[in-house]
């Protein structure tokens, strides 16, 4: 569910009020719930829109039909990414006290032998491809940012329908880094991780979790935690990208 609050406010943020995509936009972000038993005909209704207009606004958001965009509501309330569940806090001594235990328990798993294999495969790549869902996207923004400062190509797109496109361009040489705390999100993209896999790009994926479908398409695993660490994730992944960007620099500092 976050991962299409994501996309709408994005819409919302970089269109005006009287554009048709934005009054969209701004009617499926307060009608989330309801859109799960609508029809494309009800929402046509209420918005004045034609449904050709909504086909097409839900096609730039990544799916075939408006169905799908809806079957994709009723599934997400079930998918339970990292940052769907706040933590529990007592007070802000409490909750920094686990914080920092989740730091210093990912920091002891860190495989500093891994990560140098890692920051190899940036050093060659031609193209980095950076792909997360929902608000571990922040995570793949920054990511993007440190690399991109490093003199690096690197592309981080919000919808699943842009990083699909991406990867399917993607050939030898190139590089595929996906964040994704407990793995489902390879389910998204797996088709194309297979096609990429053949074409000899490269596939890192950082997580939390030490048991992960579809490992044979990967290249290297980074577990920077695991399910004791979930609610902690955001945290873990920022101490991670900002650890492995400092890295780099000191492994490749003439080119930074």
């Amino acid at each position: 569910m976050k991962f299409i609050i994501i996309q709408l406010l994005n819409i919302i943020n970089t269109s005006s009020e009287n554009e048709t995509d934005h009054i969209l936009a701004e009617y499926m972000l307060h009608h989330l719930k309801e859109m799960q038993d609508m029809t494309i005909y009800q929402i046509s209704d209420q918005c004045y829109v034609s449904t050709a207009t909504i086909s097409r606004f839900v096609r730039h958001l990544g799916y075939k039909n408006f169905n799908q965009l809806r079957d994709n509501l009723e599934w997400s309330n079930q998918f339970k990414e990292i940052f769907y569940y706040m933590p529990e806090m007592n007070n802000l001594i409490d909750y920094k006290e686990k914080v920092k235990d989740s730091l210093d328990h990912s920091a002891d798993l860190l495989d500093e032998r891994q990560l140098s294999r890692i920051l190899s495969f940036i050093h060659s790549a031609n193209i980095i491809s950076i792909n997360a869902v929902s608000v571990t996207h922040a995570i793949a923004f920054q990511l993007q940012l440190f690399l991109m400062e490093l003199n690096k190509q690197v592309y981080s797109y919000t919808h699943i329908k842009q990083q699909i496109d991406l990867i399917r361009s993607l050939k030898q040489g190139d590089l595929i880094i996906i964040l994704s705390v407990r793995g489902n999100f390879l389910q998204e993209i797996i088709s194309e991780l297979k096609e990429a896999k053949a074409r000899h790009v490269k596939i890192v994926l950082l997580t939390l979790t030490k048991d992960i479908k579809f490992a044979e398409y990967i290249d290297e695993i980074l577990v920077c935690g695991d399910h004791e660490d979930y609610e902690y994730g955001y945290y873990i992944f920022l101490m991670f990208i900002h650890y492995l960007s400092s890295c780099y620099q000191k492994k490749y500092p003439n080119l930074s």
